[in-house]
């Protein structure tokens, strides 16, 4: 069983999950409502298509995270680093936590940029 300090990191580690995919979510929502026709500038089509790909690939990444926190907090070893916990996929470990919190976090990152150039070019631009 986890120690409360393990407890309290997977618990932070899930909230942080939910707040990127809460953004990831709107900004693909505000999207689909505000942009009525595509682009004909080349910058905002790719940039809004990066921000997409992005959003997507990290709202994988928090699913995963979030889905073997349950079980890491039943059985973590009491000297287990939360980070090094393995997540699992169908059976078969699928990597640490820190790589998916490194993709989530990177992906989130670069879906933002993109997302804010895409927006102001196709805004600002036209």
């Amino acid at each position: 069983m986890a120690s409360s300090e393990q407890a309290e990191g997977l618990k932070l580690i899930a909230d942080w999950c939910k707040w990127l995919v809460t953004i990831e979510t709107g900004a693909i929502a505000w999207l689909a409502n505000s942009i009525d026709k595509p682009s004909s500038n080349l910058v905002a089509q790719r940039s809004i298509l990066l921000s997409l790909s992005s959003f997507i690939v990290s709202i994988i990444a928090a699913g995963l995270i979030c889905s073997a926190i349950p079980t890491s907090v039943t059985d973590i070893e009491p000297e287990e680093r939360v980070m090094d916990r393995r997540i699992y996929l169908a059976g078969r470990s699928v990597g640490p936590f820190w790589a998916y919190t490194q993709a989530l976090f990177y992906t989130f990152l670069i879906g933002i940029l993109s997302f804010a150039i895409g927006v102001a070019v196709k805004f600002v631009g036209t």
